[in-house]
């Protein structure tokens, strides 16, 4: 009888919808929640152009300047932001040089893989920097870009594993270089083996 009236109860039975509505909507953000950054944009930004300074085949490029396409979605608060803040800081930072070259870092909103990938080739860029996406394939569009021939940064680390050719992580609170060694070579980059032995190398 007392079972009967606890299911008869709309109270209850009201508060325990809501109990298990709570606990999907919890689930679903866990379950598509996107990658984050550990370290800092004003600490990412000076240590890739540093990496990229490693990469030989970027000294025999033509162009005055290096163009770094800088992946985000602009309706996701935290890629927008992230995009931003890499930005502002190569722009704080003034003459950011790669081999001699200036660098000049453009957003480029990512919609779908094919748009993205005709936009940056369209604007002659050379690298891109991956932002953190969310309900967008990363390998996907990481294999475009290096399909492309173009090097790809990151400082989301996870996205190393999914064909990002370099990556920023932590560990013991000091930021990590991180190589994807294949999709690197994939791009037809080269880097020197100083950097190898200094980086966290990701081998198939």
């Amino acid at each position: 009888m007392q079972r009967l009236r606890s299911r008869l109860n709309p109270a209850r039975a009201t508060w325990r919808g809501r109990c298990i509505l709570i606990f999907l909507a919890f689930s679903l953000l866990a379950a598509v929640a996107p990658h984050e950054m550990p370290v800092p944009v004003e600490v990412q930004v000076p240590l890739l152009v540093k990496v990229l300074g490693f990469e030989r085949t970027l000294a025999m490029r033509t162009e005055p300047e290096l163009v770094i396409a800088v992946a985000y979605q602009a309706d996701y608060r935290s890629s927008r932001l992230a995009m931003e803040g890499v930005i502002e800081t190569a722009r704080a930072a003034g003459a950011l040089t790669v081999h001699g070259r200036p660098t000049r870092w453009e957003p480029l909103p990512v919609q779908d893989v094919a748009q993205f990938v005709a936009d940056m080739v369209a604007r002659h860029a050379a690298v891109v920097y991956f932002a953190p996406l969310r309900a967008v394939s990363v390998r996907s569009l990481a294999d475009a870009v290096t399909a492309e021939g173009v090097v790809s940064l990151t400082g989301v680390p996870e996205y190393v594993r999914e064909g990002v050719s370099v990556g920023i992580g932590e560990r013991g609170g000091r930021p990590r270089i991180l190589v994807h060694l294949l999709a690197a070579r994939r791009a037809g980059a080269d880097f020197a083996a100083p950097l190898l032995q200094l980086a966290d190398v990701l081998t198939p």
